[in-house]
């Protein structure tokens, strides 16, 4: 954004956004809309009828005066007009496209939508990609990405294999390789802004043909962005992964893992040196404290409604002496709660005198794991626990504990 633009285009509030959303709502003829100030978000109509504003208000906000009223014209455009999926394959087929999530991404949406009282909510259709990432397939209209619900096969009267191979021809149908640039010798960086840019992901034929140093990674910060290096171009990994602390965390995050193609199929990969190491997990946690947060508020609105009495405990991240990070959570003694997966497990057994123990969760879970129910439904991964460990179990923990801290990963790996 040039001086002038920044001059006379600040950046808004949320508030002042959505109010700026409302306006450009009631320009194109839209009534009845209301500001969702606690959910950030316009409601019309019937609570069915909702425009979440977190991503659009991140890309209005990085953007000039052009890219603003587009940000806006997309928004308004798309929500105004209702699009809805054609009801022949014959229409859907040729606009049919794949697009990659991160796996968290239905869950997460799914909570969101409950927390503001919309329960009816139609599973799109999920495929595996690799730990962390998942696919879907979608209808790419002019002004929206409409995804694809199961009930849909049937009534195109495909199957979603079948319609899954069509997008993926689509996407490489529609993929210029001169697009995938190499900016500096080695690394590739995706130009084709399409939205699909991280899709591409999928065209492994594409990645192998690049002159790589080592196997193929890729990183996808984001949707519209997809990097590729070999595994042994260690600067371009750590750069990536600098980067990764602005892009990431930008509009329509994706995945935080850098990922590995081995034999045809995507893997996470955790590169040996500790520093780039020690960067690629900081990125993770930080991530998932990101993911653990909006998470927790949902379920905190859902079960107030609900009047249900149960604790959803935080993902806290702190920094150690060497900037590595770790997370850690709280199991408090008689309360019914629900806890995220963390590095370290602070049980308080008592907590008026202060009485803590802290434990590595890789080390409490075997002994602790009949106590702790995993929630099927959720992501990032939550453990519901309503019976305290007793009193021979927390004196075998002391001694699991103690044991760590005379080990090179004792204390300063917490």
């Amino acid at each position: 954004m040039g001086f002038l633009d920044k001059l006379l285009f600040g950046e808004p509030s949320r508030d002042q956004f959505a109010q700026i959303v409302l306006r450009e709502l009631a320009k194109k003829g839209v009534t009845g809309a209301r500001y969702d100030k606690a959910g950030f978000s316009i409601h019309v109509g019937t609570a069915t009828s909702t425009l979440f504003l977190n991503n659009a208000y991140a890309n209005y906000c990085k953007g000039d005066k052009r890219q603003r009223a587009e940000t806006l014209a997309h928004l308004t455009s798309g929500f105004a007009a209702k699009p809805e999926l054609p009801k022949d394959y014959a229409t859907v087929r040729p606009n049919l496209m794949p697009i990659v999530r991160d796996a968290s991404y239905r869950s997460l949406a799914e909570l969101h939508l409950r927390s503001h009282g919309i329960a009816d909510v139609k599973a799109a259709v999920f495929r595996p990609l690799a730990d962390g990432l998942v696919t879907m397939l979608a209808y790419d209209t002019e002004h929206s990405i409409l995804q694809v619900t199961q009930e849909k096969f049937a009534s195109w009267g495909v199957s979603p294999d079948e319609a899954y191979a069509t997008a993926v021809q689509n996407l490489r149908d529609k993929t210029d390789t001169r697009l995938l640039v190499e900016t500096e010798a080695g690394v590739y960086r995706s130009r084709w802004g399409d939205s699909y840019d991280s899709a591409r992901i999928l065209l492994t034929d594409l990645i192998y043909r690049l002159s790589l140093n080592g196997d193929p990674v890729v990183f996808v910060p984001n949707r519209d962005q997809i990097w590729i290096t070999g595994h042994k171009n260690i600067q371009a990994l750590q750069s990536f992964i600098v980067a990764a602390e602005e892009t990431h965390f930008a509009a329509h995050p994706l995945s935080a893992c850098l990922y590995l193609l081995a034999d045809g199929k995507w893997c996470p990969y955790l590169p040996e040196g500790p520093t780039l190491r020690t960067l690629c997990l900081n990125l993770l946690r930080k991530r998932s404290a990101v993911d653990y947060d909006q998470q927790k508020k949902a379920l905190d609105a859902i079960y107030a409604k609900a009047k249900m009495d149960i604790f959803v405990a935080s993902y806290s991240v702190f920094k150690r002496k060497d900037e590595s990070f770790f997370s850690q959570t709280l199991w408090a003694n008689g309360v019914d709660s629900l806890l995220p997966e963390v590095d370290t497990l602070m049980l308080g057994i008592d907590l008026p005198a202060k009485n803590f123990l802290m434990v590595r969760w890789e080390r409490a879970f075997p002994l602790l794991q009949d106590l702790m129910v995993r929630e099927k439904d959720l992501l990032p991964s939550r453990y519901r626990v309503r019976t305290f460990p007793g009193t021979d179990q927390i004196e075998k923990l002391r001694t699991i504990a103690e044991a760590a801290r005379h080990t090179p990963d004792g204390p300063s790996a917490w």
